[in-house]
């Protein structure tokens, strides 16, 4: 990871001495992509930075250790494809945002229902953008929250969802 290799590189007097001599040797010791490479060579700050961002991105920040080094990840919605269903029919919605992983929960709920989505689907992006599908079947009409929970955080839509009656 170019991430390791810079870390590493301002740290240790004994690897910028190998790097001097071996420095194909190196970056192939860390992985550092051919982007990677071309960013370094070129000194474009903005690209060593977008690829130190994605490397970020990559790693799972989740679980009690974490959360007491990096917080409490809130999980951004950001837009939801679909805003109504009728009762009792099985509707999928997809909601948009960043911070969902594997695991991430979605919860329609009102005051007095609230419904799980089951087949939940992540997709995430180098950008960090993510993608949630799942699907729901609510019992009672009304106007529901959308509530997205993961080991990191939540986020909530306030109203964005709607049942009708038949």
């Amino acid at each position: 990871m170019l991430l390791h290799l810079l870390s590493d590189f301002l740290r240790n007097p004994a690897l910028r001495e190998r790097f001097e001599s071996d420095p194909d040797g190196v970056l192939e010791e860390y992985g550092v992509s051919e982007e990677g490479i071309a960013s370094l060579q070129r000194h474009d700050f903005d690209g060593v930075l977008k690829l130190l961002g994605e490397e970020l991105r990559s790693v799972p920040f989740e679980g009690e250790r974490n959360q007491r080094f990096w917080g409490r990840a809130d999980l951004k919605l950001q837009s939801l494809e679909r805003h109504e269903a009728v009762v009792n029919e099985p509707t999928r919605i997809t909601l948009t945002g960043e911070g969902f992983r594997e695991g991430t929960q979605l919860v329609l709920q009102t005051p007095s229902c609230s419904v799980q989505g089951t087949g939940i689907q992540v997709r995430r992006e180098p950008t960090g953008r993510s993608t949630l599908t799942a699907l729901v079947q609510v019992p009672a009409p009304g106007t529901y929250d959308v509530v997205v929970l993961g080991a990191g955080g939540m986020g909530t839509l306030p109203g964005a969802f709607t049942v009708r009656a038949v």
